[in-house]
């Protein structure tokens, strides 16, 4: 058994943690936009609040909750993050809410059929077939749900190309 019952414990902090990913996945473009666009005090700042943050609730909740009240902290603090950085977002570029959720369900439609076919591929082929078949399938489903058009995808193309002066 590679798992023994000593791990059990750790299930929670982890569920809670896995959670946070959400959190850190979102901040990534949120803090490079920020950066990008001359912002790196504000940015900065943001971390500044997160960190003292992160400091008082571990010195809360690590001694009454142990590990999940770290998994807790690591929640709050990136939840935190997300909402400072989010707040400045609009301030520096015009988005459309309504079609980042509608990208996004079509991308989580994309996930689930993929996960589904690999789901029934994964006992009849190699997991590295498996792999490499589940991303042409998310691809093409997100195509087909017009998740990106084709002209995003020359866009990409033509990035990649040199050009000739």
């Amino acid at each position: 058994d590679l798992f023994k019952s000593g791990f059990v414990e750790a299930i929670l902090p982890m569920q809670i943690i896995i959670v946070s990913l959400l959190f850190i996945f979102i901040n990534f473009p949120i803090g490079s936009l920020l950066n990008a666009c001359d912002r790196q005090r504000i940015n900065t700042i943001n971390m500044g609040i997160v960190t003292v943050a992160c400091i008082l609730l571990n010195i809360i909740l690590i001694p009454k909750f142990q590990a999940v009240g770290a998994s807790i902290t690591v929640l709050i603090t990136n939840f935190l993050m997300f909402m400072l950085g989010i707040y400045w977002v609009p301030k520096i570029i015009k988005y459309n809410v309504l079609i980042i959720i509608k990208t996004f369900f079509k991308s989580l439609i994309a996930c689930f059929i993929m996960a589904i076919s690999l789901f029934y591929l994964k006992p009849c082929i190699n997991i590295f077939i498996v792999v490499i078949f589940g991303g042409i399938i998310y691809f093409i489903i997100l195509f087909l749900l017009k998740g990106f058009r084709k002209e995003d995808i020359i866009s990409i193309y033509n990035s990649f190309i040199k050009k000739s002066v």
